[in-house]
């Protein structure tokens, strides 16, 4: 299988049957665009810690898991390597099973050589043509300035450009322009408490994990981020558990209604309220006193991710 088929796929909603590992030398860009396709298409996608507990079903504290067809497990890894007496398991399994790494043991790479893609460095004409295409009405000398002040980092280019997507491409000039003029493009190499939310909103490991290890660096005080992830939260559970929601049954304007909508169908319909309401009950509590703050931000990154 080659990007082509599985982009194929992905469009179509399908999901692929076995093991599928998605070697990226040059950036995981690729793959977790698929993966927020099937999300944005209600597919569950969920991550592992470990892959290995994917081969023993085993019911323990930490779990079990279960054989759904419907389901798009994924397993994150600098070296992909197996213990010898799996590697078949793994070849042959009908588990909807990805891995994405930046390199793979030499057993692997020999015996798992035909669920190996190797993912291609993006070409400069291919992330122009992204930046044309989903900012498609702005003006071509503001979006090649976005493009410069990008650089290389094509996830933060797609964080940007998502941001105006959100607006028609009749809006997008004055917006893009008011947007460069109010400086919002100016310094994207410096995270901030929102980039924090909408990794845990988003459930996007990678994203959370690059802005954890900054965490000391970032103006992040748990009372706000706590405010800010009870109002997302609540945004999402009014979009997600409607049916049939729109901006007008939902509260919203069109704006917000769209971003918010973008960001459901990471948890299910449970675990947004299990959240929710660990949220709520650690707002009242700092509040009260009754818990200190130096390490709950720890523990509501851990809580979300293991529910």
């Amino acid at each position: 299988m080659d990007l082509q088929q599985i982009k194929a796929s992905v469009e179509n909603k399908n999901l692929i049957k076995g093991l599928v590992v998605f070697v990226c030398k040059n950036g995981t860009f690729i793959p977790l665009q698929y993966l927020s396709w099937y999300r944005k298409n209600n597919i569950e996608v969920e991550y592992v810690e470990d892959i290995l507990k994917l081969k023993n079903n085993s019911n323990s504290l930490f779990g079990s898991w279960d054989d759904t067809s419907d389901k798009q497990y994924v397993f994150s890894c600098e070296l992909f390597e197996l213990p010898d007496d799996c590697l078949s398991y793994f070849q042959t399994t009908d588990k909807n099973i990805w891995v994405i790494c930046n390199k793979v043991s030499d057993s692997v790479s020999k015996q798992l050589k035909e669920n190996i893609v190797v993912v291609p460095k993006l070409e400069k004409w291919q992330i122009e043509d992204l930046a044309y295409s989903m900012a498609d009405g702005a003006d071509t000398g503001d979006i090649e300035y976005i493009l410069k002040v990008c650089g290389n980092d094509i996830n933060r280019l797609y964080s940007e450009l998502e941001k105006i997507s959100l607006f028609t491409s009749q809006e997008r000039k004055s917006v893009v322009k008011d947007f460069i003029y109010d400086g919002v493009f100016n310094d994207l190499s410096r995270y901030t408490i929102f980039d924090i939310s909408s990794a845990i909103i988003k459930k996007d490991i990678p994203s959370l994990k690059t802005v954890y290890t900054e965490i000391e660096n970032i103006d992040c005080d748990p009372l706000g981020l706590v405010a800010i992830l009870i109002k997302n939260f609540r945004d999402v559970i009014s979009v997600q558990c409607t049916n049939n929601p729109s901006a007008q049954s939902c509260g919203m304007d069109s704006k917000k209604f769209w971003a918010v909508k973008y960001s459901c169908g990471f948890y299910t319909r449970d675990q947004l309220v299990k959240i929710y309401s660990m949220l709520t009950s650690v707002d009242r509590r700092l509040k009260t006193g009754d818990i200190t703050t130096d390490i709950i931000i720890d523990y509501i990154i851990t809580y979300i991710l293991s529910v």
